[in-house]
């Protein structure tokens, strides 16, 4: 399952057990909103459904309501996709590790030099993929 595939109507899990809905081309993009108010952009997670900045934000499961009587709530006899660890080796993490943080990187230094927020945020980064290249020499 990829992000690609997500569709209005869906609900999502998160690492953190928060549900969300999918709400694709609204006024503001695509987003993911809960029925307490908070919300996400999608655009914040990757293709693979891990989120670029915050691992609980991870989608675990994705539900397709069966009918439109259930699109208000989650049921499992709805879910058409679950996150399943897979065994990768720990070169295999690293290396994805390392793309998503280069792409994070990227990502910061085009939204321009802000010291104050993203310079940090930078320094961190850097500092992580410095150490993800030395386990992998």
């Amino acid at each position: 399952m990829k992000k690609s595939d997500l569709k209005t109507g869906m609900w999502i899990i998160d690492n953190d057990s928060d549900k969300y809905q999918i709400l694709l081309n609204t006024k503001h993009g695509d987003i993911y909103i809960t029925t307490y108010g908070r919300w996400g952009d999608l655009k914040d997670i990757n293709d693979d459904l891990t989120s670029k900045h915050n691992e609980g934000l991870d989608i675990i499961k994705i539900f397709q309501p069966a009918t439109a009587n259930y699109y208000y709530r989650c049921r499992d006899e709805d879910i058409i996709w679950e996150y399943k660890k897979e065994d990768i080796t720990n070169e295999d993490y690293l290396k994805l590790e390392l793309e998503n943080l280069e792409k994070e990187f990227s990502e910061l230094y085009q939204e321009g030099w802000d010291f104050y927020q993203q310079g940090c945020k930078m320094k961190e980064i850097h500092k992580r993929i410095k150490e993800i290249n030395e386990r992998q020499n």
